[in-house]
């Protein structure tokens, strides 16, 4: 009997593993990449180069692919790729296959689209403009907070964000967010000062199921916009009833029936929450695909496929885990990356090829490093990190 084929959008390091456990449950693999040189392309059983943000372009190439056989594709994956989660739905869509569709995908990677469903939500005020418009006077005043922050519309990972003070708003704070935005538009937006938490999460059959609740810490000098650090964060009963209420209204509201989820809020210094976006996908650097297991025991990674490939999917525990994991990023520092020489016990994964010009850290993206720590509270795990990084050296030369 012949394997049945899987496509999988995004070939690049953080879906390489999922391309491997596809292989590995029976499946073919067909990866699909805009890098001729994507790690993936070497673990599945065939590749197309193709720019996955191209929704027509990718269907025309799958289509032809299978055009000349009489197979087709069972399953499509789309694994910690926002770029390519629109290509992925359409797919399923063309070939009748489970996972999320296009129209759904639409209000997974678009912020307005967002803002809009969550209307009658604790969710910031908006205004999406397209290109360099700016709101007017009446709209500007309807902006309860004293800052304000620029976001590209479609894109991920604290890329091309601003943050200005209300009153200095002016049409070049757009430029920067409009280099990272595919449709041409950019959502300004009230800039809620508090603790960022992300949830990552499983919808099944319309029930939402919190896995892990973590603690983002941030680089310094960043405007809060750039993560350094999640540390999962044991919730009292009162904050784990406002965000387990609140992520179940967010993903109704979108009409998400099942699936994986990550999801940003942010608590103010009164104790409200407040919706800042949310994913239908696993996160990148290794967070879907290792550090929710490590720090819950719950295979998230492992559903994520699942969901795409139609299997069935367990149930999350019905209690987030009380012992305390983190994450640490080693954010970027100027000059040319050279070696890290880890004289410490624990494992640091590094991100970045020696030669690979640094600059100071401007979004998630800018990381050279990762390690994991556990511990029975927050002072220890706060510890172990510090001694950590004492023991590591980075290894930079001048540009």
């Amino acid at each position: 009997m012949r394997k049945r084929w899987v496509v999988h959008v995004g070939a690049g390091p953080w879906q390489a593993s999922a391309i491997r456990r596809v292989k590995e449950l029976g499946y073919r693999t067909l990866a699909i990449d805009g890098n001729p040189a994507s790690i993936g392309f070497s673990i599945a059983d065939d590749f197309l180069v193709a720019d996955i943000g191209d929704v027509q372009g990718v269907a025309k190439a799958v289509l032809a692919y299978f055009g000349a056989s009489s197979e087709s594709p069972v399953a499509v994956v789309c694994t910690a790729c926002e770029i390519g989660m629109l290509s992925a739905a359409n797919l399923r869509q063309v070939y009748d296959l489970p996972g999320t569709k296009l129209n759904l995908a639409r209000r997974l990677t678009n912020k307005g689209a967002q803002r809009s469903a969550w209307s009658l939500l604790a969710s910031p005020k908006y205004f999406v403009s397209g290109g360099r418009d700016l709101p007017s006077e009446s709209e500007l005043a309807e902006f309860r907070t004293d800052k304000l922050i620029i976001k590209p519309v479609d894109s991920s990972g604290s890329r091309g964000i601003t943050v200005v003070p209300r009153g200095e708003l002016r049409a070049e704070h757009l430029e920067k967010a409009l280099q990272f935005s595919k449709n041409g538009e950019v959502i300004i937006e009230e800039f809620i000062q508090g603790t960022e938490y992300t949830i990552e999460s499983v919808r099944l059959a319309g029930t939402s199921y919190p896995v892990l609740v973590t603690k983002k810490g941030k680089v310094a000098g960043t405007e809060s916009t750039v993560a350094n650090v999640l540390k999962s964060f044991p919730l009292d009963e009162c904050r784990a009833g406002k965000i387990g209420s609140l992520l179940q209204c967010a993903h109704d509201a979108l009409g998400y029936q099942n699936g994986v989820c990550h999801t940003e809020v942010i608590e103010d210094i009164r104790g409200s929450f407040w919706l800042v976006e949310t994913a239908g996908r696993g996160a990148g650097f290794g967070v879907s695909e290792n550090f929710i297991k490590y720090a819950s025991g719950y295979d998230y990674f492992e559903a994520s496929l699942y969901f795409d490939l139609g299997l069935p999917v367990d149930i999350p525990p019905p209690k987030l885990p009380e012992i305390i994991s983190a994450v640490r990023f080693m954010e970027c520092i100027p000059g040319v990356f050279v070696d890290i020489v880890n004289e410490s016990n624990f494992v640091v994964y590094p991100l970045l090829e020696p030669g690979t010009l640094m600059s100071s850290p401007k979004s998630d993206a800018d990381r050279m490093a990762y390690f994991y720590v556990q511990g029975a509270s927050e002072y220890e795990v706060d510890s172990k990190m510090s001694n950590i990084l004492e023991k590591i050296k980075i290894k930079v030369e001048a540009r």
